[in-house]
């Protein structure tokens, strides 16, 4: 005789069902099953739920008692972060079981990395998060991936130091030809683009970001420090950007010698002054007239 296998989910599969496609209403029918528990599987329904943005059931869920969303050192909240939910993140951040924080500040690195501003602001508003953990790897990662919006939040927080890891944040703008960053960090004073031997510059030449190059040489701590870095790798093919760096390069190279030059003149000049003349006294003061009677004519 063949065995029947059944179909039929039971009571735990269609609750994690529900929380996969946002029921709500096939939710609140499940919680009152005693069959049904929501914090099976290591608490998977809220942990899906939160990563769908399905914030109707991730309210349900969190009202369970049954229901521990801080599993995992709050993955749940990681995962909603990452997500770019914004909803529900406000209301993980407003459950006492969770912390921000967790995971040496990993939801703030992972909302700055992938460009969610709205979730950056709501973790920078909490007391409790460090956007600079981990030597200031949200905006280095916000930076890196291009999130402008991201890096003027982070950039906004008097905690975060763009300049941290010997300004790796200017010399990732440059490498990755991010114009618009590049520009705010340049404008940022605790930002030497210099650091490295010219290494932000260097980057941008070697991948061919010209508009990166061009707004690097506008600043005259990397114009100071051209003709003491380190040579280009040589390339097959040249670049704009290549051009326009040993040219400012060879510019640069030029105005150096000829100030040079005309300092070597001014002195010979000096020097001769005072061979004929003796020290320079400066110029002659003028002499007020004897206070008299003036002659009647």
């Amino acid at each position: 005789m063949a065995s029947t296998v059944s179909t039929v989910p039971t009571a735990a599969e269609a609750l994690q069902t529900a929380a996969d496609e946002g029921d709500d209403k096939t939710m609140a029918l499940l919680l009152a099953d005693p069959d049904a528990d929501p914090a099976a599987y290591c608490n998977q329904a809220v942990r899906v739920a939160a990563e769908r943005g399905h914030d109707a059931v991730v309210v349900l869920l969190l009202a369970d008692p049954r229901v521990d969303p801080s599993v995992w050192n709050c993955v749940t909240l990681c995962r909603a972060v990452a997500s770019g939910h914004d909803a529900v993140v406000v209301l993980l951040l407003a459950d006492p079981r969770i912390h921000p924080a967790c995971a040496a500040n990993t939801p703030m690195r992972w909302a700055a990395s992938n460009g969610h501003d709205k979730v950056v602001a709501l973790l920078l508003a909490d007391p409790r998060v460090d956007p600079a953990d981990c030597s200031n790897e949200a905006v280095r990662e916000a930076v890196w991936c291009g999130h402008d919006k991201v890096v003027a939040l982070l950039l906004a927080d008097p905690r975060v130091d763009p300049s941290a890891d010997s300004n790796e944040a200017v010399q990732l703008a440059a490498e990755m030809g991010h114009a618009n960053i590049l520009a705010r960090l340049l404008a940022d004073p605790r930002v030497d683009p210099a650091d490295g031997g010219n290494a932000a510059v260097r980057s941008a030449a070697r991948c061919g970001y010209d508009t990166a190059v061009a707004l690097l040489l506008t600043d005259s701590r990397v114009r100071k420090a051209l003709l003491t870095m380190a040579p280009l790798r040589p390339r097959c093919l040249p670049s704009p950007a290549r051009t326009r760096l040993k040219t400012a390069i060879a510019d640069e190279a030029r105005w150096r010698r000829r100030r040079a030059l005309a300092l070597v003149r001014e002195q010979r000049r000096a020097a001769r002054d005072h061979a004929l003349h003796g020290p320079w006294r400066g110029p002659p003061q003028a002499t007020a007239p004897a206070a008299g009677r003036q002659r009647v004519r």
